[in-house]
């Protein structure tokens, strides 16, 4: 494989942030003239109100929906016993 240091400095300056600050300049709120009217439709109808129905997750997918976590305040009753036990095994 052989070394090419011109390639080196493309990938660089390609991958650089310093440019940056130019394409954010360049580009405006409302700014859509690089999007064709076909575009606009389409990314209209994804964006629509019934495009995404359902649950979040999908079934079987663990969340804190279907989990059977204790409320807060047996945590807290839970901490003060652990912690009324650690003292008192320090002493």
């Amino acid at each position: 494989m052989q070394f090419d240091p011109d390639l080196d400095i493309r990938i660089a300056v390609t991958y650089s942030p310093r440019f940056f600050p130019k394409i954010a300049e360049n580009l405006t709120d409302g700014d859509f003239r690089q999007l064709t009217p076909q575009d606009m439709v389409e990314l209209e109808s994804i964006s629509s109100d019934d495009a995404a129905n359902g649950e979040r997750y999908m079934d079987g997918f663990p969340s804190y929906l279907r989990s059977d976590t204790p409320p807060l305040s047996s945590w807290i009753a839970y901490l003060s016993v652990v912690l009324s036990s650690q003292r008192a095994l320090s002493l």
